[in-house]
């Protein structure tokens, strides 16, 4: 499904690879090669994922030229799939109904190579301090997971001319509910497979992850760039502009250990 030349993509982004790919390599690492404890940047699967984005590249909007780009109507890489330029698009289940309201084509969602998908996590709380907890409890239930709120949020949502969530109200009703919108069998697949899933959210959950992703600063000097931090060196490796092998060992060592030392200021409090 590649031709650059005639404006056809294979894939519409690189970036994403590298974030599922190792999974794939090897099940006991999820996201980015987390493992539940620490990261395994280091890893053959990991070194693997590396290596299929940098491979991928020529497939997707970041491998075209300038002079490339000219054959395309699309102006950017979140234009693709829906101006029929890009045979798979990385996205979340809330484009689902753009999609099924807005594409000109038949189209489903496929997951992961190998089954499963990642699950994006978001997180409600309810504080101790709360004056009524049992009500903020229910409070916290309406607004996530709740069937009621859920058949609400359908009502209020086609009054507003829009649309609902997927449901995390795992009922037989809400997902009725939903499938009046979208239905494809790969969404009921990806529903059926919930517990396959890989946790994409990660900052959101495990302490240090920020830091060992992006932020952080492993002292590294990569040509006229100075003390560049994590986000550089990940783009750096999947782009081809650094060998990554070169670097894995000290990045895994660092990302590692921001991650122990924010668990145990955590775990100290």
């Amino acid at each position: 499904m590649n031709d650059p030349a005639n404006g056809v993509l294979g894939l519409d982004e690189q970036e994403f690879i590298a974030g599922w790919y190792a999974h794939t390599q090897d099940d006991t690492l999820g996201w980015w090669s987390y493992d539940g404890n620490h990261m395994s940047l280091d890893s053959t699967a990991f070194m693997a994922a590396i290596a299929k984005a940098v491979e991928s590249k020529p497939l997707t909007w970041q491998g075209l030229t300038d002079a490339q780009k000219t054959a395309f109507i699309s102006t950017g890489p979140w234009e693709l799939f829906l101006n029929k330029e890009a045979g798979v698009r990385w996205d979340g289940a809330w484009m689902a109904p753009t999609f099924a309201t807005t594409a000109t084509f038949n189209w489903d969602f496929i997951g992961l190579p190998g089954g499963g998908q990642s699950l994006v996590l978001d997180l409600l709380a309810v504080s101790k301090t709360a004056p009524n907890l049992e009500e903020a409890y229910e409070f916290a239930k309406w607004m996530s997971f709740s069937p009621a709120a859920y058949a609400n949020e359908v009502e209020f949502t086609a009054a507003a001319g829009s649309f609902p969530k997927f449901p995390v109200a795992m009922d037989d009703a809400s997902i009725a509910a939903y499938k009046t919108i979208v239905d494809k069998p790969g969404l009921t697949a990806a529903y059926d497979n919930l517990d396959a899933s890989i946790t994409e959210s990660l900052v959101k959950i495990v302490p240090g992850y920020g830091d060992a992703r992006w932020d952080g600063k492993p002292g590294i000097n990569v040509g006229t760039d100075q003390d560049v931090n994590m986000w550089y060196m990940f783009n750096a490796a999947i782009t081809g502009t650094i060998n990554y092998a070169d670097y894995a060992t000290q990045l895994n060592t660092f990302v590692n250990g921001l991650m122990d030392t924010a668990r145990a200021a955590i775990t100290a409090q």
